[in-house]
């Protein structure tokens, strides 16, 4: 299916229309709890049509995202039908540049692992973590910008681990990650905290941070909220989304949880 969708992107020529959201009428009628139409000229017609009537959205980027969304979270009902949708979704907008939409489909979203096996589950994590830009092991993109108290902040410059962290401070689970952090780098002071905020103007920055302690902490933030070329170069549709950073620019770990980075940093004792 993967090289059918890729032939049939090259080749399909739509109306382009003013819309906010892909057409649902093109996968209206597939069955996506049908195995049978698995590989099937028809699913892969219907997957590439539903990203192709995002064309003339008035903002195409996030309506693909919305229509990847979608498929995966259709195609869910069956594990064989998911592994093939996600396959091909991932190649095909691989192949797009579309390396944000790219990055969340690696995180497996909707994933009906309870139907699948060890070995299957492994095959498509193995695929998925493949096609990611910013995976672990690669190296991070820089930032270089001024922070929150007007001191110039390039990450290449910082000689440890550094915990960059992509929060909006209107997000219940970035403000939890927040708060859970502060025992973790009272323990380990050698990791430095980055924060980039989405969505936050200096002034909400220093008001967070007056009523919230959290050390020797950067903040930083270029005021273009999800069009910043910074969340672009990491990926980042939705926050929080944490990278641990080598000091030689390397991404070392994705922590989901402050229980992940404890185990980063007991596994990482100097």
């Amino acid at each position: 299916m993967r090289k059918l969708l890729l032939v049939t992107l090259l080749c399909l020529c739509i109306e382009t229309v003013s819309q906010n959201r892909p057409d649902g009428s093109v996968v209206a009628d597939i069955d996506f709890s049908n195995a049978g139409m698995v590989g099937s000229d028809s699913l892969a017609n219907a997957v590439i049509g539903y990203l192709a009537s995002c064309d003339g959205s008035e903002n195409v980027s996030r309506c693909q995202f919305v229509a990847a969304d979608d498929l995966v979270m259709s195609a869910s009902a069956n594990a064989q039908m998911y592994d093939c949708v996600l396959r091909g979704l991932m190649e095909v907008l691989d192949s797009m540049g579309k390396s944000k939409i790219v990055d969340y489909l690696a995180d497996l979203p909707y994933a009906p692992f309870g139907e699948m096996t060890d070995e299957q589950i492994y095959d498509l994590k193995s695929f998925a973590e493949s096609h990611r830009k910013v995976r672990i092991g690669s190296m991070a993109p820089e930032i270089e910008w001024e922070t929150v108290d007007g001191r110039v902040f390039r990450l290449s410059d910082e000689t440890g681990f550094c915990v960059l962290s992509f929060v909006s401070l209107g997000c219940d689970h970035c403000r939890e990650w927040l708060a859970d952090i502060r025992p973790f780098l009272k323990q380990y002071p050698e990791y430095k905290l980055v924060v980039w905020a989405v969505n936050c103007s200096n002034r909400e920055m220093k008001r967070f941070l007056r009523r919230n302690k959290l050390g020797n902490a950067v903040w930083l933030n270029d005021g273009m909220g999800w069009n910043s070329p910074v969340l672009n170069g990491y990926c980042i549709s939705s926050t929080p989304g944490v990278f641990v950073i080598d000091e030689n620019m390397m991404i070392v770990d994705k922590p989901e949880s402050v229980g992940d980075l404890f185990d980063f940093a007991n596994n990482h004792k100097k």
